[in-house]
């Protein structure tokens, strides 16, 4: 479950609800705030050549006209992938969770 900023409940009162609800819905929560996780440390040389290398890739596919890909690792190697592919790996979502959504609308 992924909570913006600033969202009401948020992460922290997500995570007491399902703390409190845990036995009735069936699993457990923890909680990551992702930013103190993209803000915890230096960036490393790998950091900045994946960066260097998925930017330029991309940008190489601009500029060949192609476009709906997504650019990323395999195998150590950049290679891209159609979107069309990667969207049709979706996952359904857990019913427990699509219940705890529902209650939390309310």
């Amino acid at each position: 479950m992924v909570v913006a900023e600033g969202a009401r409940p948020n992460a922290q009162g997500l995570a007491q609800y399902v703390k409190e609800q845990g036995a009735r819905l069936g699993f457990e929560l923890r909680v990551t705030i992702l930013g103190f996780s993209q803000r915890g440390g230096r960036p490393t040389y790998f950091d900045r050549c994946l960066a260097s290398r998925l930017g330029a890739a991309a940008v190489e596919q601009l500029a060949a006209g192609k476009h709906g890909v997504l650019v990323g690792m395999q195998k150590s190697e950049v290679a891209t992938t159609p979107l069309a592919e990667v969207v049709a790996g979706k996952k359904p979502l857990d019913p427990r969770m699509l219940e705890l959504a529902r209650v939390l609308a309310k």
